[in-house]
């Protein structure tokens, strides 16, 4: 994670800087903060390796690992009118191909969303590779790892709003299965 903090520091800075200055959840920043702990929490008690990897880019990036947290939580984004999204993915399978999986996705954001979104490959002590390409180079919006596990970044907005382990938390934890 520090590595991948520290190659985007600039971005991911500027990115925590303006969430700061422009909350875009109708909430002040405080209240976003706020807003975060019970899903910190939360991630830690589940998924205390996400968080370690979080921390490592924050440190890297040389911004606050929970402030970098709160940028990540979307659930918290959600306001009484948000903006229509519509990402697709498609996957194609035999007969279709020679028998790979060919899997693509693409990220219906805004032009200044687009120019955060990056490929990254990370590498772990056991050997395990996950090719992210997502915002700041670490946060997933799809992915595949050497097991073949791929995950896309389509998703539908909850109408049931209830405090848990964020999206972009769980579809990081996926990506260190084997199967």
């Amino acid at each position: 994670g520090e590595q991948v903090g520290k190659h985007f520091a600039k971005e991911i800075a500027d990115a925590v800087r303006q969430m700061r200055q422009e909350p875009i959840t109708g909430q002040t920043w405080e209240q976003m903060l706020e807003s975060t702990k019970q899903y910190w929490e939360r991630a830690q008690e589940g998924y205390p390796f996400v968080i370690e990897e979080i921390t490592g880019v924050a440190q890297g990036a040389n911004v606050d690992p929970f402030e970098l947290y709160t940028y990540m939580v979307e659930e918290i984004w959600v306001t009484p009118v948000q903006e229509a999204r519509a990402c697709s993915d498609i996957i194609i399978t035999a007969p279709l191909t020679d028998g790979r999986v060919i899997v693509g996705h693409n990220n219906d954001v805004s032009p200044a969303m687009k120019r955060l979104i990056f490929p990254v490959e990370w590498s772990f002590d056991d050997g395990s590779t996950v090719l992210i390409v997502g915002p700041l180079g670490f946060y997933v919006s799809v992915c595949i790892n050497n097991f073949g596990i791929a995950l896309t970044g389509n998703e539908l907005t909850p109408t049931d709003k209830k405090i848990g382990i964020p999206r972009a938390t769980i579809a990081r934890a996926i990506l260190s299965g084997r199967n």
